[in-house]
């Protein structure tokens, strides 16, 4: 019975697909159309040179007065990599300040506690627990923390009070207390592709992964929101911060010796049904 019914339904099928081609020629139906790519424009605000080797940009983000980007020597070795965090006057989109430098390893993420008026930075590698406090005002290290999981990315979100970070080697993302006690994991499909940077607007969070350059949204208790492709196809998108209301990404240069940018998010839509590139390559973190 089970084959008879499976030809009846074949046979619906294969009727309803030529009765749909006969429309479409004869122009009454229209054909079905994959959902567009939301279109998403941007704008740089700054370039900013490298100090010889120290030239990747890593992590960035704002205290709302001045905008702060990390930049290492990548060729350095794992547990000696130094680093400098420059510091932006984004009303004359100035460099005003370099620190001395500095070693934070992999520096692949930063965010502002704005409690403790302090850069936070996630370590990565080699040391994926550590997280380190900077003096905004000095560009010096204060001290360091060991957290209970590997994590690539932090955020710290004032409205209420808690961190998140993103979980090394998956697309999870841990949400903490503002004493650093994990609250819970938010789970994530794999995604494939390199993972860098959490931002967050005091209402969303926001994602960011290369290859392609790629922003998923969610909500604080991490229900998607959908994501967006960024029109940069040449350039690593590395930090994602918000300034005056705006998205704003740091871009590292894909050219040696380059350094990297500032751009501006002008327009940005999400969407949870548009098809998206392929990974093109997967970078752990």
């Amino acid at each position: 019975m089970e084959s008879f019914f499976e030809a009846i339904i074949g046979f619906f099928k294969s009727f309803a697909a030529i009765f749909t081609a006969i429309l479409t020629a004869l122009g009454i139906m229209s054909p079905e159309k994959p959902p567009e790519v939301p279109k998403v424009t941007q704008t740089t605000v700054i370039a900013f040179e490298p100090f010889e080797q120290i030239r990747t940009v890593e992590g960035g983000c704002t205290d709302g007065t001045y905008i702060y980007q990390i930049m290492i020597n990548p060729d350095a070795e794992e547990t000696e990599v130094p680093c400098r965090i420059i510091k932006i006057n984004p009303e004359k989109w100035q460099v005003v300040e370099a620190s001395d430098e500095l070693r934070i390893d992999h520096a692949n993420d930063m965010t502002y506690d704005e409690e403790n008026k302090l850069l936070v930075i996630s370590n990565n590698k080699p040391n994926y627990t550590t997280i380190t406090f900077v003096d905004p005002v000095k560009l010096e290290i204060k001290g360091t923390k060991t957290l209970d999981r590997k994590i690539y990315s932090i955020a710290y979100v004032g409205t209420g009070k808690c961190w998140y970070a993103g979980i090394s080697n998956s697309c999870d993302i841990v949400r903490y207390d503002e004493n650093f006690n994990a609250l819970g994991v938010i789970d994530n499909p794999e995604n494939k592709y390199t993972r860098q940077s959490l931002g967050s607007d005091g209402e969303y969070l926001y994602s960011l992964f290369y290859n392609p350059n790629i922003v998923y949204k969610y909500d604080l208790q991490g229900n998607p929101q959908g994501y967006a492709v960024l029109p940069d196809t040449v350039n690593e998108a590395e930090n994602i911060f918000f300034f005056g209301g705006a998205m704003f990404i740091g871009y590292n240069i894909m050219k040696p010796d380059a350094g990297g940018f500032i751009a501006r998010i002008d327009t940005i839509e999400f969407s949870t049904t548009a098809e998206i590139p392929e990974p093109v390559s997967k970078t752990a973190a």
